[in-house]
């Protein structure tokens, strides 16, 4: 009796044992997932490269002489294609194909903005366009204010002389100009253009509770930005959405009573399921497999968060109008599953444009051409007319 009463003893213990390391995995992990997904990111624009030549158009970088923990000394790594190049008081576009030497890169210097000189510290930048449109582009445009459940929210206004109008929702942590890359495109066909903050950004009111919703209430504020353009002449709208801001543009077409207002979706590496983003980046940090279920609920229980309601492929088939997805499948952050998962939910839709060797929403960068090609094909056929 005393035997059985001492296993049975030891077998509670152990079971204690492994429900608190279990709980203390999960807390931790529950942590994490709230430093880096759920708190807005505030992004420091370090000068991790250091212009070394220019010459005849080509500009040489090495790694900073000033290393700190975000920019170690290490081989700088630009990825083919166009990206922008930003120092103290200047911007300059360069690719498309960099050439190593050791520890030194020489890029292209496109003829367009600035140009570095040697010395300049500097950075690379995904978003290609310094600034704002006029900058960019020459082309005028005004910011204006519209209104949520949260109060007011900044946008940039370019005006065209349709009357659908394209409203850009930027991803988690992005600038307005995300859009930038884009805007040719739009302006091109005539469309106004709209691009939106939402809770969280700077400058503009935070959530309740300071997390991001990945859409589940930042549409909300996509809603007050719709609801700006159709009272001031616009008929309908195409809501173009970039990483986060593509979950909130679904979750808009779920949610809200002017969802029959949009023309059309145009997403960009959309995070449609916070679900896989999650399990993809405990399988980067090397985590069991078991432990992320555990982390979840935890997050759950601390964040009041809704695994299923964030899954928003689940109710594709509540979607009614067209959809151009973007997706690359080196994406490093939002798995190209999703992506892939949608387009097959809802084939009848979605035309998917697939990137190779592109960063997260950067398909953009790695081929222009293809990018803008598809999509004034798409909104020219499906919105502009």
């Amino acid at each position: 009796m005393d035997i059985a009463a001492n296993l049975a003893l030891a077998v509670i213990c152990l079971a204690i044992l492994v429900l608190a390391g279990l709980a203390a995995v999960g807390w931790y992990l529950s942590e994490q997932l709230r430093l880096l997904a759920l708190l807005p990111p505030r992004l420091s624009y370090e000068y991790g490269l250091e212009v070394v030549d220019v010459e005849e158009g080509q500009c040489t970088l090495g790694t900073s002489p000033i290393p700190s923990e975000t920019t170690p000394r290490s081989r700088p790594l630009i990825p083919r294609g166009i990206w922008g190049l930003e120092w103290d008081g200047g911007y300059a576009q360069m690719g498309p194909e960099p050439e190593y030497a050791g520890e030194i890169v020489t890029c292209c210097i496109l003829p367009s903005f600035d140009t570095p000189s040697p010395g300049d510290l500097a950075r690379i930048d995904m978003f290609a366009y310094p600034e704002d449109p006029l900058r960019a582009f020459e082309i005028p445009f005004r910011e204006v204010c519209y209104s949520s459940s949260l109060g007011k929210f900044l946008a940039w206004q370019v005006d065209g002389e349709g009357d659908t109008w394209v409203v850009a929702v930027h991803g988690r942590g992005a600038p307005l100009r995300e859009c930038l890359r884009s805007l040719p495109v739009v302006a091109g066909l005539g469309m106004p253009l709209l691009a939106v903050t939402y809770r969280n950004d700077p400058g503009v009111p935070a959530s309740p509770d300071g997390f991001h919703h990945y859409g589940m209430v930042e549409w909300q504020d996509v809603e007050g930005a719709v609801g700006y353009a159709l009272e001031r002449g616009a008929r309908s709208v195409v809501l173009m959405g970039h990483s986060m801001g593509g979950g909130i543009a679904v979750s808009f077409m779920y949610r809200s009573p002017l969802r029959d207002r949009v023309r059309c979706l145009v997403l960009d590496s959309p995070m449609l399921d916070l679900n896989l983003i999650v399990k993809n980046g405990a399988r980067q940090f090397g985590l069991v497999h078991l432990l992320t279920p555990v982390g979840k609920l935890i997050s759950s229980w601390r964040f009041g968060i809704s695994w299923r309601e964030l899954d928003y492929v689940r109710r594709a088939g509540e979607l009614n109008v067209p959809v151009l997805l973007f997706h690359s499948s080196e994406d490093n952050i939002t798995p190209v599953e999703t992506s892939r998962k949608f387009l097959l939910a809802r084939p009848d839709i979605v035309e998917y444009v697939p990137f190779e060797n592109a960063y997260h929403a950067c398909g953009w960068n790695r081929d222009p051409d293809l990018y803008e090609g598809a999509l004034r094909e798409f909104l020219y056929r499906v919105a502009a007319r």
